[in-house]
């Protein structure tokens, strides 16, 4: 049963984004603000939906079309209609963003997405794993799916494949791997890494995933990127979603949600697979998990959590030659390589003094 906006609920988003409004006013004044403080201790409830109305903004200022598409499609025509009815009442408080009425019923329809229940969606009942596959460190293996589709996986690397009448899935457990998709309009091609998805009817494409980034790159074809949306490091319970053709990639992070499409040289895409690692800027994060996944002996950074985090690194190499990419780190950041210990390589900020 959809949830229904009670007039006293109305009544307080009314209020809430009068005072959206008047914060935003650079002309406010103390008291204005010694009065916002006493409305939000007034009820819990006004806290509560001043931040539903403040995030909603920032939800609608951080989408685009596509965004809203797919929550809505598997939604019951019946409850949207009923959401849509009250939530219409509402959109006077959304042109007080200055917005216009497009912009009123953009607001609107994320309001419904933060109130609807969530639907399943068909078809998403857990299923037996048909296949699994995996790699070892250091290795490239290329293997044929049940479909005709082909995959390179990269070094220390594992997939798992669900094939079902009307769609294939397959997730990425681990490492990188490149697939060549077999057309089927039929039945999408969906990638899992992480909480990324990438689908494809037909394409050629790889898609990473190291240290908490998620990496997608076309070579042919076109691939559709979701993740889940986020807003000031806060999940908003949408999905963002991006489409990608040959010469492109994407990036998601857990923090900072889906990156802006990027333009890539062709040959730059999925080069793992002719023995290049390829580094435009990643964290020492990412860098030391995909340098782990051709590593015998395991890279750790020793220090506290954030002591590399301001650190990106960039350059080609060999693959596999680790001993150069750690020769090269060190000698463009203040960081250390520490072999002493025969059972890992240590990785520490330089001291300065």
């Amino acid at each position: 049963m959809a949830k229904q906006i009670s007039p006293e609920t109305k009544r307080i988003l009314d209020e809430a984004h009068d005072w959206l409004s008047l914060l935003d006013d650079p002309k406010m004044s103390g008291a204005d603000r010694v009065r916002f403080e006493a409305w939000l201790k007034t009820d819990p409830n006004h806290g509560r939906l001043y931040h539903h109305a403040k995030a909603s903004r920032a939800a609608f200022q951080s989408l685009k079309p596509s965004d809203i598409r797919e929550p809505l499609r598997y939604t019951p025509v019946r409850a949207v209609k009923l959401i849509l009815g009250d939530v219409m009442d509402v959109i006077s408080f959304h042109r007080r963003w200055s917005l216009g009425v497009g912009g009123a019923v953009a607001a609107a329809l994320v309001l419904v997405i933060f109130l609807m229940p969530q639907a399943p969606v068909p078809g998403t009942a857990p299923a037996p794993v048909i296949a699994a596959y995996e790699s070892d460190v250091g290795e490239l293996k290329s293997l044929t799916l049940g479909d005709g589709t082909t995959v390179t996986l990269g070094a220390r690397s594992a997939i798992e494949t669900r094939f079902f009448e009307d769609r294939r899935v397959v997730a990425l457990k681990a490492g990188v791997a490149y697939f060549h998709v077999v057309s089927d309009e039929t039945r999408p091609f969906t990638v899992k890494a992480g909480e990324l998805t990438a689908t494809a009817l037909g394409t050629q494409f790889d898609v990473r995933s190291n240290g908490g980034v998620y990496r997608v790159g076309v070579s042919e074809g076109k691939v559709q990127v979701g993740y889940p949306l986020i807003v000031s490091g806060k999940r908003m319970g949408m999905i963002t979603r991006r489409d990608l053709v040959a010469g492109q990639y994407i990036a998601a992070t857990d923090t900072g949600g889906l990156d802006e499409v990027s333009e890539v040289d062709l040959k730059y895409v999925a080069a793992w697979r002719r023995d290049r690692l390829i580094y435009g800027g990643v964290s020492i994060t990412e860098l030391v998990a995909d340098l782990n996944r051709y590593s015998d002996v395991p890279i750790v950074m020793d220090g506290p959590p954030d002591a590399f985090s301001g650190l990106r690194f960039r350059g080609v190499f060999r693959q596999p030659d680790i001993d150069d990419v750690l020769e090269t780190l060190s000698a463009v950041h203040p960081i250390d390589v520490d072999r002493s210990n025969a059972d890992w390589i240590a990785l520490r900020l330089r001291d300065s003094h």
